[in-house]
């Protein structure tokens, strides 16, 4: 099967956002791993997602994105209705990044599946992660691991998750 993948993180670069959104359109997925993206290239990124309505997956593990990239891809989560599932792993996304996310997470039902493995969230965006997941419905799936969040934390996000994933099962 045939996906329509953008893989150029390149035009990321030019910190020219007219010409990401005009790169974005008609694309899927964007699969851009291990391509050295940092805050300025998410920031760059999640304003030329701003207004996408093709995008539904976004893998951007094994990148250099820290609080402000987190909170920048995060800000354009929290209105995007067509992205279902995002892939943040091996990232330094961090407590501020996390908090961000979590934000985002409350206000988005579109996503189902994150992953945000290996990102220095601590317990601090444990904490909001786990808040968050107590008021989504649409997370079925949440990859936390490598992040030092509480037991406690940890236990309330696969609750959370382990809910969503019933009652989905449930409505199909």
């Amino acid at each position: 099967m045939f996906v329509n993948k953008f893989e150029d993180a390149e035009i990321l670069i030019g910190k020219d956002t007219a010409a990401v959104k005009k790169a974005l359109e008609g694309y899927i997925e964007i699969v851009l791993r291990n391509k050295g993206i940092d805050d300025e290239g998410a920031k760059i990124l999640a304003t030329g997602l701003e207004g996408n309505d093709t995008i539904t997956f976004i893998s951007i593990t094994g990148n250099n994105i820290g609080d402000e990239g987190g909170k920048a891809l995060a800000t354009v989560l929290q209105s995007n209705n067509t992205i279902t599932e995002i892939y943040l792993t091996n990232n330094n996304i961090g407590v501020k990044g996390a908090k961000a996310l979590a934000t985002a997470l409350e206000a988005n039902d579109t996503i189902t599946a994150i992953d945000v493995r290996h990102n220095n969230i601590g317990v601090e965006g444990g904490k909001a992660l786990a808040d968050a997941l107590k008021k989504n419905d649409s997370i079925t799936s949440i990859y936390i691991e490598g992040n030092e969040i509480s037991d406690e934390d940890n236990k309330a996000i696969k609750k959370a998750v382990t809910k969503n994933a019933i009652k989905m099962n449930k409505n199909n």
